[in-house]
């Protein structure tokens, strides 16, 4: 809900400890996407569909396909990659993978900062709650690093200002 003030969330990942390897947001924030509404039959299928076939999603049961919906589960959109022109370091939208099946309203403020960094998405967008973190690949391996509301998402946020030409080469 754009109304809203922002949440600053904190989550602690020790270095060293095997989930300091890589993104750990997205196993961090999967339990913010149980549940939170009732799924669409009808749009699971269809999307079951596309994903799998016609012929394959056709097999699956109604409880089989609610319960492979069901759970929490992060979707991860890059909104910048790391490069070295950036100092190696990726931002990330994680939305829930199935925020549109359960007919969550729409995210204006995640698809609007989304059109900040270049994407166009009149034809879809996130639904639901959206969780914003960033990573960098060096010093190797990939961790993630601090990413703060008040600087990170400032309109002169440096990362934010190079996103379009980032994703524009990449």
């Amino acid at each position: 809900d754009a109304s809203l003030s922002l949440e600053e969330l904190t989550a602690v990942v020790t270095v060293g400890d095997v989930a300091s390897f890589g993104d750990a947001l997205p196993e961090i924030v999967k339990t913010k996407f149980v549940g939170g509404g009732k799924i669409d039959e009808g749009l699971a299928r269809k999307e079951a569909a596309r994903q799998l076939g016609a012929d394959n999603a056709a097999g699956l049961t109604t409880e089989r396909l609610l319960n492979a919906v069901s759970g929490g589960k992060a979707e991860t959109f890059c909104l910048v990659h790391p490069s070295t022109t950036n100092g190696n370091r990726g931002v990330y939208l994680y939305v829930d993978e199935v925020g549109l099946l359960k007919q969550l309203p729409s995210n204006e403020r995640a698809r609007d900062i989304a059109a900040r960094c270049g994407f166009d998405l009149r034809d879809g967008g996130f639904h639901g709650d959206a969780f914003i973190g960033a990573v960098c690949t060096e010093p190797s391996p990939m961790h993630n690093v601090d990413f703060t509301a008040e600087r990170d998402l400032a309109p002169d946020a440096p990362w934010m200002l190079s996103a379009v030409h980032e994703n524009a080469v990449y």
